[in-house]
């Protein structure tokens, strides 16, 4: 006996783009779920397969990631800002934060 997927999900409302939106959700977030979703429809398109071989979807269709224009602005730290930052953090800190300003290193680098 074959399950409805959208059975599983029971109660839960699915929110539309612009009720995401609507909510102050960031286009980023939305991307990052839209993501997970779109690996399933791709596992269930090319990987995952009935009892009779045959896949549960015949092809994934194509989502359309949003671009709301609304990333955060970057705020870099003046010289004076960076100086008091500094003093505030413990000494091991402070190395690894010079470190990563001056070699514009990513947070994994640095903490390797």
């Amino acid at each position: 006996m074959k399950t409805h997927a959208l059975s599983l999900l029971g109660t839960t409302r699915l929110l539309s783009r612009s009720d995401r939106r609507e909510q102050g959700i960031k286009s980023a977030t939305v991307v990052r779920e839209l993501a997970v979703v779109r690996r399933l429809l791709t596992l269930a398109s090319r990987v995952w397969r009935d009892l009779d071989n045959q896949p549960w979807l015949m092809v994934a269709p194509l989502l359309r990631m949003p671009n709301w224009k609304d990333a955060a602005q970057p705020y870099p730290l003046s010289i004076d800002e960076q100086r008091r930052f500094f003093k505030e953090l413990p000494v091991h800190l402070a190395e690894m934060a010079l470190f990563a300003i001056y070699t514009s290193a990513r947070e994994n680098v640095v903490a390797e």
